[in-house]
Formats: structure tokens, C-alpha cells, sequence
């Protein structure tokens, strides 16, 4: 059955077709403003916790799940997320980043699976979607890849472990992105959160975070003034704060839907 998000997809594309020379033109513009950051240091990583039952977690994704923003993973992602489980269960949380910059759906089961290796995780936390909807990949294709992603990873590790997706990035609220990008790629982006919260429904064992991520919520949440300039390192990606304040928040949504008894 043909999605909303699919319909609404579609229907778009004959007024989205005549604005690609601009959305390239303003998309190499930015590239020549925003500094190129590096990945972060530090793919493995542990806290300390008064529980000595440990919970292994392995990161995938793009550049955020990469760390591009700060210095160290325990500065990003992860390592906030890490803080924060631990806070929630006092268990000492180890964890492993695979990830790279720019990377979409399907790379992560073609390039990065290959390089896992190790013991067998507790939790899959995947950080993903930016760079397919910068490719403009229908809401379709992002679930189809998503779904081939899946069963790579339960063929791997077996269909218990459970699979997390993080939110999708919020590229509407980017600095360094024009009206015209904010529009056209945040829209879509956020139709891939709807198609992709229909169809993990049924899936046992996986789960997303589709809450679609407003500065203003986190603000109240969190009780931080930070301006949207502060919550951005580059004006693209997080900002230590941000990636502190997304990791607090994705705990908070693993606790709830996974770990509290």
C-alpha cells in the first residue's frame, strides 16, 4: 500500500524539479562556507557504574553518530548518551562507534557491517537520514534501505538484540541552510520520521525515536537558554551542548521503551 508520505512525495516532485539548479547552486554555496569538520577522536569508550551487570552498545550512522562537531566521542553522541544511561540504570555502559561522515542507509550495510567486529551488543543505536534526504531519496527507498539495514543487522546478531533508531535530523532549524533547502530537504526528511514510525510498528525488537526534534521542547525540557546559534557547532551539525542534550534525551527514550522494569 502507497503511503501518505509516498503520495505527498510525488505529487511535490513536479514543482520540486524546476528548483533543482538552485537547491545545487545554494548547496555548493554552503559547502564553500561551512568548514569541512573532522570526525571525532575515540571510537570505544566506558562509564563507570554501581551496577556491575554491563550493557554493550554499538553506534552506527552518519556523521553525527561520527561525532563530526567535537573532539571526542565522549564530548558527542555516544559518549552523552552513555552518561545519561548510566545515570538512569547506574550500570556501566561499554560502547563502540562505527560511523562515517556522509554516509546514507544502505553504505551502513554495505561498508560498515563489514568492518564489525567483537562481541555481541546489548543495544544498536542508529543515527541516520540527513544524507539521504540531501540525496533526495524518496520516503520509499529510505524505508527500503532501512528494512535491508535491519535484516542485515538481526542476520548478524540475531533477531533479539534490540535495533534503535535515533530522530531524524531537524534540517529545518539549520543556520547555515537557506529558506529554500530548509524547506525541500527538512520537509522530506521529516516524512521519512512518519514512514519509517508506520513500518518499525511492526517490527519486534526495534524501535524510533519519531519525535521530531523542536529546539523550543528541548529548551523547556532541559531548562537551557542556549540560542540556535550555540546548539549548532557549524551551523550543520551539533554542538557539544546539542549532542549532550540529544544523548540525555535518547537515554531517556531507550530507558522507557527498552530497559525500565
Amino acid at each position: 500500500m502507497i503511503s501518505q508520505q509516498q503520495i505527498q512525495y510525488y505529487l511535490k516532485i513536479p514543482f520540486v524539479i524546476p528548483l533543482l539548479p538552485i537547491l545545487y547552486w545554494q548547496g555548493k554555496q554552503i559547502q564553500k562556507k561551512v568548514p569541512r569538520l573532522p570526525e571525532a577522536q575515540g571510537t570505544e569508550g566506558k562509564t563507570k557504574g554501581q551496577n556491575s551487570n554491563i550493557l554493550k552498545v554499538l553506534g552506527l550512522g552518519e556523521s553525527t553518530m561520527a561525532g563530526v562537531g567535537v573532539a571526542t566521542h565522549k564530548e558527542g553522541f555516544m559518549g552523552s548518551f552513555a552518561d545519561a544511561l548510566t545515570a538512569l540504570t547506574e550500570r556501566e555502559i561499554h560502547w563502540k562507534v562505527i560511523a562515517k561522515s556522509g554516509i546514507k542507509a544502505a553504505g551502513v550495510t554495505q561498508r560498515l557491517l563489514p568492518k564489525i567486529k567483537g562481541e555481541q551488543p546489548d543495544i544498536i543505536l542508529i543515527c541516520l537520514g540527513g544524507n539521504n534526504a540531501f540525496a533526495l531519496h524518496s520516503p520509499q527507498k529510505w524505508e527500503d534501505d532501512c528494512l535491508e539495514l535491519i535484516a542485515a543487522l538481526q542476520n548478524h546478531f540475531g533477531k533479539e538484540t534490540p535495533i534503535i533508531f535515533s530522530n531524524m535530523p531537524p534540517i529545518r532549524f539549520f543556520p547555515a541552510f537557506t529558506p529554500l533547502i530548509k524547506q525541500i530537504v527538512g520537509r522530506l526528511v521529516e516524512s521519512y520520521s512518519y514512514q519509517l514510525a508506520g513500518r518499525i510498528r511492526k517490527l519486534p525488537n526495534v524501535y524510533f525515536n519519531n519525535e521530531i526534534v523542536r529546539f523550543n521542547t528541548w529548551r523547556e525540557r532541559y531548562q537551557t537558554n542556549a540560542t540556535l546559534e550555540e546548539l549548532f557547532s557549524d551551523g550543520v551539525h551539533p554542538s557539544p551542548l546539542t549532542y549532550q542534550l540529544w544523548g540525555q534525551d535518547m537515554a531517556g527514550f531507550v530507558w522507557h521503551k527498552i530497559l525500565k522494569e
